[in-house]
């Protein structure tokens, strides 16, 4: 019987480890952190079998299965459509490689199939809790410890000039800190904030009520310093969103709501003020937010206004580009990272200075926006049943129980996720490529374990 007791918490223990070392694969990159998470599937899978498979799914859980059967079916109709009947005109763009002919080999076919990962990643996070198999506390000590070391590495990259791997960042205005060449630091640091602000909280309870305000303040000044000097501006917004509905959610800290603003309120001030680079950096975020502030209205929208295109962010004519590559699959999308191959062939739409060239070169390899990029992969079918996905977590969230409750475990494990799951799929930013290894791990991860603990507290 011991036998058997200690096989399983070691079973748990080994799945709990590998689950935990994702931040660090993160850091390290995309090779890595792909190894950690077959690892993480083969694993469970020879733990546990068909057991992961044999259980009662939620309404969301369908809807996830079914956004992923969907996935699989654009990725294999558009793989025989354009490999049948595409037009094989060939168009050379710098820095998106066979333009024309990638569409008539297998290259959607083989991302969607590789994307599948991330429904076994979700359906085994979601036996493990419901089964109680997951150690939370490691997942936050590992969040929380790797956040830190983010944190101090940007800061000290600030002070030197380069991070204590002797890495310079590629550019003065933003720092890269351990990501090298690769300008995610501080959208790192958003990520993982929750966790390293509620690891005391949870698992590490200070009674004394003036080291805890102490600590939770340094942690706070910390996060914030970091975010700012990084020079990421989305994250810190994005981080802000967080705080400041944990703050008006949670009782204990409504009391604390001008104390906490006016405090953050000091910190960027004094940043904003007193280092150029932060100031430039920040002073265009606002103006580029004005701008198209001042295009995208409803006025505008509705008429022919005629904006001057010399003046709008470079990220414009990345949206606006969305718009030709969505109506040449509008209903089911062109397939997992086919941007990057329908953008150069949509019909022109502004056609500039040097015709063809410039206007073809708006193309990225995505729009820059989880949404816009999910429409023209995955059509209006796949994007309505993302939405219906995310509806049904944030109705639950907001008005079947966590939110304005005041937060004891296993709620306190709950709010962090949400939080940044909520600010993942926060509507109005700009972003990377949704269906990446970085940025598909870390939603897939909040989304799964966000489920879970919702079903776990409905049951």
């Amino acid at each position: 019987m011991n036998q058997i007791i200690s096989k399983n918490i070691n079973k748990h223990l080994i799945i709990s480890l590998i689950f935990s070392l994702i931040p660090l694969s993160l850091i390290i990159g995309t090779l890595a952190l792909n190894l950690n998470i077959i690892l993480f599937i083969i694993i469970n899978l020879i733990f546990f079998k068909k057991e992961i498979f044999k259980r009662k799914y939620s309404d969301i859980d369908k809807l996830i299965i079914i956004f992923f059967i969907f996935i699989l079916f654009t990725g294999i109709f558009n793989t025989i459509e354009n490999y049948y009947f595409g037009d094989r005109e060939y168009i050379y763009l710098p820095g998106i490689p066979m333009a024309g002919d990638a569409n008539y080999d297998f290259t959607i076919l083989i991302k969607t199939i590789a994307f599948m990962r991330y429904l076994f990643v979700y359906l085994i996070i979601r036996f493990l809790i419901e089964k109680n198999y997951l150690k939370f506390n490691l997942f936050f000590f590992s969040s929380a410890f790797f956040c830190f070391f983010v944190c101090l590495d940007v800061i000290f990259q600030f002070f030197v000039g380069v991070d204590i791997f002797g890495f310079e960042s590629p550019t003065p205005r933003k720092l890269s800190g351990p990501f090298h060449d690769e300008l995610i630091a501080g959208g790192y640091i958003q990520r993982f904030s929750l966790f390293l602000l509620f690891l005391f909280p949870v698992f590490l309870k200070i009674n004394n009520k003036h080291v805890s305000y102490f600590l939770s303040f340094f942690l706070l000044s910390l996060i914030l310093i970091s975010i700012l000097i990084s020079g990421n501006r989305i994250p810190f917004v994005l981080f802000m969103i967080t705080i400041f509905l944990i703050m008006i959610s949670e009782k204990e800290l409504r009391k604390h709501i001008l104390l906490i603003t006016t405090f953050v309120v000091i910190i960027f001030a004094s940043l904003y003020f007193f280092n150029k680079e932060i100031k430039i950096n920040f002073k265009h975020f606002f103006r580029q937010s004005a701008i198209i502030l001042k295009v995208v209205n409803p006025v505008n929208l509705f008429t022919d206004y005629k904006f001057d295109r010399t003046n709008l962010p470079e990220h414009f004519d990345e949206f606006e580009s969305f718009y030709d590559t969505w109506l040449m699959n509008k209903f089911i999308g062109g397939g997992v990272r086919a941007f990057r191959l329908n953008c150069p062939k949509r019909k022109n739409i502004y056609l500039g200075p040097t015709p063809k060239a410039s206007e073809r070169g708006t193309c990225n390899t995505h729009p820059h926006n989880y949404y816009l990029e999910i429409m023209t992969e995955l059509g209006l079918v796949g994007t309505a049943i993302f939405l219906l996905i995310i509806s049904k977590i944030v109705w639950f969230y907001v008005f079947k129980g966590s939110l304005f409750k005041n937060y004891i475990i296993p709620r306190k494990i709950e709010v962090p996720f949400f939080m940044l799951f909520f600010a993942e799929i926060f509507p109005f930013k700009t972003s990377g490529s949704f269906f990446t290894s970085f940025n598909s791990t870390f939603i897939f991860i909040v989304l799964a374990v966000t489920v879970a603990l919702i079903n776990k507290r409905k049951t």
